[in-house]
């Protein structure tokens, strides 16, 4: 591996997912205090963990494939440079889609509304990842891509 194909790591941070925990949280929280319910206590049980495990969304290339994961390696994607027909930075999607923790069969997002849409060859699933840095991180694929096709 040379020093070009070292890992590379994007990490989206999920601002906004956070804060909307927190302040559903802090309701909770109100609403435990005023009607000493214990479902509102519970509720807040299951914030606060959502909101530490999907803080952030990382996006992490190596010399094979490129790799997608909540905090802590959760609920993970990948696909091999070989399988992958393009990238596409894809920004200012609809509001309010973006702006939600979320994860299903093809997209992850934490937050924001800039993400890659990336098509697997075979098949044509489009897998959606949000990021920051989206055609930053389209332009780190296809030339990790192009530097996999040139391997003997």
């Amino acid at each position: 591996m040379t020093q070009s194909d070292a890992p590379t790591r994007y990490v989206q941070a999920g601002t906004f997912s956070i804060a909307t925990c927190v302040v559903v949280g802090a309701l909770l929280l109100e609403a435990f205090a005023q009607a000493h319910s214990s479902a509102f206590l519970l509720g807040l049980v299951v914030v606060v963990p959502v909101a530490l495990l999907l803080s952030t969304l990382t996006i992490e290339f190596d010399d094979e494939r490129v790799r997608w994961y909540f905090t802590g390696k959760l609920f993970p994607g990948s696909l091999a440079y070989a399988e992958i027909a393009s990238c596409t930075a894809v920004k200012r999607i609809p509001l309010g889609f973006g702006y939600r923790v979320g994860f299903n069969r093809r997209a992850w997002i934490v937050s924001g509304r800039n993400m890659v849409s990336i098509i697997q060859a075979s098949s044509g699933m489009e897998y959606v990842v949000g990021t920051d840095r989206a055609q930053t991180v389209c332009a780190e694929l296809e030339r990790r891509r192009a530097a996999f096709a040139l391997r003997p």
